[in-house]
This record gives C-alpha cells, structure tokens and sequence, in this order.
C-alpha cells in the first residue's frame, strides 16, 4: 500500500472537495451541511489550528470515506469490525507516521503537511468509534442526568480482554453515524444518541490534538515549540498539500 490516495483522487479531494460515500454503511455519514467528519473536526480544531492546516486535516478526515479511495474499505478505519485491537494497533500506526514526520515539520513543509494529513486520518478512526459502537449505550444510565458529560473512552482499558467494558463493546445494530440512523435517531434523556455520539466525538477529536501535541513536545524536545506553532500556525499550501497527497514513496512505517 502506497502513502498516499491515487493521483486523480488527489487532485479531486485539494481542487473540487470531497466526494463522499454518503452511505452510513461505515462512518459518521453527512447531513444538510456536509460530511459529520469534517464538521465535527472543524468545530474541535476551530482556532488551535490556522485555516490552512486545518482544512489539510479535514481532507485526511474525510478521506476514508472517498469511494476508491485506501481505506474507504478498510474496516479497521472505521470499527468495523470486531477485533478493538486491530482498529487501535491502526491509530498507533498513524501516530508513529505523525511522530515521525514531525521531526521536520517545521522546517519542511511536505513534512508538515503530512503530519496534519495522516493526524485526520486518526481522527476519523476513533470519532467513529462513538457513531459504531454500544459504548455510549452501556454507559448512559452513569450519565442520563447529562450524557453530554459522559467520560471518553479509555483506549488501554477497552482494548483489555480481561476488563469489563472491553468485553461488552459491540459493533453490530448500532448505527449512530447519522441523525436518521436507526440507532442515532432514538431519543434518550432528552436528545439523540446521534447528537451524543457526535459531542463524544467532538471531545475526543480535542483530547486527541492535545495528547498528539504532547507526544510531539517529546519527540522534538528542544525544538518543540517550533515544531507545534508550525504545525498548528505555519500554513501549508495547496500546492504541497497536492503534491503529498500524489507522491509515490513508500510508507515509512510498514503496514501491519
């Protein structure tokens, strides 16, 4: 598997916008405003990150869901599947990736466009947690007084066997990936677990910039603070921005 989308996809995600899968067969899907992904990305990134490297990491987010595209098929992107444990081993890999291009980002920009590329990438995989999943299900009678406040999930926890909640994560007839999803439309306390799964995800989007940002710090140790003001502050271009998306090289942590 190459790095990044075939060229035409390419082109197509940076000049004409995302063409999404509108099904809600994997992930968040859309509604009258537009991809869920890219919405609720925008809304948790919203004045941390320039507009700029913002909308580069809109593009990884809702990439997965391009039809043709590298992992629009791919049910660990979307936990589509059974086994946490693959879903997760494929965040750690892209985090590495993020790591590992971070090294550079502040001084080469294809590096940092990559950064925020593959860091949506992320992203997209742990929002649809909340819309697939009975997460929010096994826990709403902790939370029914205000399900908005309810904790995110504990990754190291859920991917135990021996723990209780890893054993109850389901994935099958809980669709919440849209407003209308049979799942995502049922009221409780007052709302939806669609609007739920969508704060959750909302939450966890801003968690996941943190907990990044402080791997960065950690990874570039003196640098850091150069590092994360260029990835967050320093604009990457359109021009860049295509031309990671079309290169050719090879990904340099292997696939699983």
């Amino acid at each position: 598997m190459k790095f990044a989308l075939r060229k035409s996809i390419a082109i197509f995600l940076l000049v004409a916008g995302v063409t999404q899968s509108t099904s809600a067969a994997y992930s968040f899907g859309s509604d009258e405003s537009g991809n869920i992904h890219e919405q609720l990305t925008q809304e948790a990134l919203k004045g941390t990150i320039c507009d700029a490297n913002l909308k580069l990491i809109m593009k990884g987010v809702g990439a997965a869901d391009v039809a043709g595209a590298e992992g629009a098929n791919d049910p660990r992107r979307h936990f589509k599947t059974g086994e946490i444990s693959k879903c997760l081993a494929l965040v750690d890999r892209e985090k590495r990736k993020v790591l590992n291009f971070a090294h550079t980002a502040d001084t080469d920009e294809k590096s940092r466009a990559r950064v925020l590329f593959l860091f949506g990438q992320v992203l997209h995989t742990l929002q649809d947690f909340y819309s697939r999943s009975n997460y929010i299900e096994l826990r709403e009678h902790q939370f029914k007084d205000d399900l908005f406040s309810m904790d995110l999930a504990d990754w190291t926890e859920i991917q135990q066997a021996e723990s209780k909640i890893g054993t109850l994560i389901k994935f099958e007839g809980f669709d919440k990936s849209t407003p209308s999803a049979s799942e995502g439309k049922k009221s409780i306390s007052g709302t939806t677990y669609f609007r739920v799964a969508r704060e959750l995800a909302l939450r966890e989007t801003q968690r996941q910039w943190n907990l990044m940002e402080t791997l960065i710090r950690n990874k570039t140790e003196k640098r850091a603070n150069e590092v994360v003001t260029a990835i967050s502050h320093a604009p990457c271009s359109v021009k860049v921005a295509n031309e990671i998306l079309n290169d050719e090289k090879p990904e340099l942590v292997p696939d699983l």
